[in-house]
């Protein structure tokens, strides 16, 4: 008798410094069967980043204390090791479409979010990132 192989676990990195909206976030991948690795800043994600198992894409939060989303992002395609990860760029803020053109992200949402359309961004990311 042969046996299944386990399904393909996906990891997403979370960077995000509002504790109550990390945790929320986090609830709401987990129950779309994500696995989710919580970063409170941006040096956390960076350190995360780096580890195994390496996430199929980073949910990355534009407005954040100390290491912004755009230095984090800047930070992360100067590395080789990283740069090929996608990003999701969450914000509220008002020139969102424009910031996120200039960091080269996936796929960028506004804040209040859209759950459908954030999951619809992960599976696409993950998906794709299996395959390759």
């Amino acid at each position: 008798m042969v046996s299944a192989a386990p399904p393909h676990v996906h990891t997403v990195l979370l960077v995000e410094d509002d504790a109550g909206t990390r945790d929320a976030m986090h609830e709401l991948l987990v129950g779309h069967k994500y696995t989710v690795v919580d970063a409170r800043d941006g040096p956390h994600g960076l350190s995360l980043v780096r580890r195994d198992p390496r996430p199929c894409v980073i949910v990355l939060d534009l407005m954040m204390s100390g290491m912004s989303g755009d230095e984090f992002r800047r930070t992360q395609r100067a590395d080789p090791s990283i740069c090929d990860i996608p990003v999701i760029l969450v914000s509220g803020v008002h020139d969102l479409a424009e910031r996120a053109r200039t960091l080269g992200v996936a796929a960028y949402l506004r804040k209040p979010l859209d759950i459908d359309r954030l999951v619809a961004a992960l599976a696409q990311h993950c998906i794709a990132a299996a395959v390759a």
